[in-house]
């Protein structure tokens, strides 16, 4: 589960750690491939905190909100044809646990990774900006 020091995080300073969280990934992967270092352990444990920082989503607007406690938030991105180098846009939706129901379509949300509350609701909501 996410911390709570990183919900309270905003995207530059998530951005910041997770490149310094990167750099010492690496520092210590080269250090443990030439035997300068014996502390492997410490890999497992950097990992998981970038995999619990690439599990926030900022920045999201929410695009539904007709069922209870439940809003809808889809993302746009741009894919590249493989063969025939067109982009086109596709569209993947996130249905997110809003205990308080204080979003609405539009509003801007910050969402992280939860464990499975219904058939589709994966993610809850941390915080709306409006």
């Amino acid at each position: 589960m996410i911390s709570d020091e990183f919900k309270k995080m905003s995207l530059t300073e998530i951005d910041k750690e997770l490149k310094t969280l990167q750099r010492l990934v690496y520092k210590l992967r080269l250090d443990l491939g030439t035997n300068q270092s014996k502390e492997s352990h410490k890999l497992r444990a950097l990992k998981l905190k970038i995999a619990q920082l690439n599990t926030l989503k900022h920045g999201l607007r929410a695009t539904g909100t007709k069922m209870s406690k439940t809003i809808i938030v889809t993302v746009h991105r741009y894919k590249a044809h493989p063969k025939y180098k067109k982009r086109y846009r596709v569209s993947k939706k996130y249905y997110a646990h809003d205990p308080e129901q204080k979003c609405a379509v539009g509003d801007e949300v910050t969402i992280y990774a939860c464990r499975p509350l219904s058939r589709l609701k994966r993610w809850t909501v941390v915080a709306p900006h409006k």
